[in-house]
């Protein structure tokens, strides 16, 4: 008999939670599960660009999400539950009528509200959650405000079996003592299927470097910085920035280029690969990250990377190894690393190839039919 397997997320939209959820899904439909789709909002661009097997089955829920994300509001959050009940009735009617054997979360932790609420009903549901980001960090917090987070958190985290995107969220979860111990705690490294990406470079243009960054536009993500170094860059004036993604900030920072014609806003695209094929350079410049789909997917096209200096993307990308460190947020470090690559072509095959080589391991080790299939098993036994 089939498991009822049911999965939560708060979006399709562009990225690399829907792009890592819609493959299990496809994957896993055909194993021994009954899978069900929950998103809680109508945007769904993702499921364009990547289709979703039909037999998953899909609800769509319009949940009054609370966009106060404040360390109050988390405490409130964690510690008076029966204060989310009432905007939650709609998904958790639905979740008991599905009578899922086990809720998988793929959300921000407020959300993690639903399935302890849903549990109540149904105590045999088992609860899961995968963190795709290392989020109380030390530049976002001083020490009594991570403190009093690490124990919201914890009291969120608490019902559930957990799944670690990355060594370094693992290690947060570890460092805050947020997992329950007597529940599954395990990590699960995010990673690409190599047979679709084919190394096929486009040629380039004489002396033309392009620079490329897949990520939604938003305050955490880096573009302002990188936009700032891009301009005080000594480049050749056919030189080229892509940013690819949806843009979060109403124009914001997309405004800071001041119709720069270098640099290039592409917005959501179904064919990140045609500008992959075009870049030379790969620049992760985020403050906050887990493993990105989107910066394996730059490895995989043999491209050196230059990250910012936090531990999610410098325990991948390792100094002169498979790209460069810039210190976070400091503009001239970035404009300094990019031009020491700038027209270098020896050093930016060398690190390129070494970037492939790395994000193949990381494939090699990471299967994630058998590894959820693993996992479902022993929660449930």
């Amino acid at each position: 008999m089939k498991k009822r397997l049911g999965f939560i997320v708060n979006n399709l939209t562009v990225g690399g939670v829907s792009t890592v959820l819609i493959n299990l899904c496809n994957s896993l439909v055909s194993s021994s599960y009954e899978i069900h789709l929950i998103i809680l909002s109508q945007d769904i661009e993702m499921e364009e660009i990547l289709p979703i097997n039909k037999e998953v089955i899909k609800h769509y829920i319009n949940y009054n999400f609370d966009d106060n994300y404040s360390l109050k509001s988390y405490l409130i959050n964690s510690l008076f539950l029966d204060l989310t009940k009432k905007k939650s009735t709609e998904v958790l009617m639905l979740i008991k009528q599905l009578k899922l054997d086990i809720l998988h979360l793929h959300t921000l932790p407020k959300q993690l509200t639903i399935g302890i609420l849903a549990k109540r009903e149904n105590p045999n549901l088992e609860l899961v959650f995968t963190d795709h980001v290392l989020r109380i960090g030390e530049l976002d917090y001083n020490f009594y405000q991570r403190v009093l987070l690490g124990l919201a958190y914890k009291i969120l985290y608490n019902k559930y079996h957990l799944i670690a995107v990355s060594n370094s969220v693992a290690n947060y979860i570890n460092n805050f003592n947020l997992h329950n111990p007597k529940l599954v705690f395990q990590t699960l490294e995010n990673s690409i299927d190599f047979s679709k990406y084919k190394i096929e470079k486009q040629e380039q243009q004489g002396e033309r470097e392009v620079l490329i960054y897949i990520a939604r536009i938003n305050e955490n993500k880096g573009q302002k910085t990188l936009i700032k170094s891009w301009k005080l860059c000594n480049k050749n004036k056919e030189d080229l920035l892509y940013i690819v993604g949806p843009d979060e900030t109403n124009g914001q920072i997309p405004s800071l280029a001041e119709n720069d014609p270098s640099i290039i806003f592409t917005g959501s695209t179904s064919d990140i690969q045609s500008f992959l094929r075009k870049a030379t350079i790969g620049i992760y410049p985020s403050q906050k990250e887990g493993l990105p789909i989107s910066l394996l997917e730059m490895m995989a096209f043999e491209l050196p990377i230059i990250v910012s200096d936090i531990p999610e993307l410098t325990s991948l990308i390792r100094n002169d190894q498979e790209g460069l460190h810039f210190k976070l947020d400091d503009e001239v470090d970035l404009k300094n690393k990019i031009e020491s690559l700038l027209r270098n072509r020896i050093k930016k095959e060398l690190l390129g190839k070494k970037a492939r080589k790395r994000a193949e391991e990381i494939a090699k080790e990471n299967d994630p039919v058998a590894f959820h299939n693993k996992f479902y098993n022993q929660i449930i036994s």
